[in-house]
């Protein structure tokens, strides 16, 4: 007895696309969570927009900060100043 378990396309697109948006939604609610917290991040390198430079806390996620070019390479403690999404925003704070 044969059965096909296959799930149509149409179907699978859609359930997909409800769990992203429901991951996006709960990584949305933990970033917002976030903002306000000073938190020490390593400086990677020039953000793709604007003069900021892109780091990166101890859990991965990404910081856009203003600073010059030779902070790259050093660890700087943040304060998150804002959320896109899955990108903070922050700000250098003294240590």
């Amino acid at each position: 007895m044969d059965e096909d378990w296959t799930v149509p396309d149409h179907v699978a697109q859609g359930r997909l696309e409800r769990l992203i948006a429901l991951v996006r939604e709960i990584a949305a609610e933990k970033n917002l969570a976030e903002l306000g917290r000073i938190t020490e991040v390593l400086v990677e390198k020039r953000a793709r927009r604007g003069d900021l430079l892109q780091a990166r806390t101890d859990t991965f996620k990404v910081v856009l900060i203003p600073g010059p070019k030779d902070w790259i390479g050093r660890y700087m403690r943040v304060a998150l100043t804002g959320t896109s999404g899955a990108t903070f925003t922050g700000f250098p704070v003294e240590p």
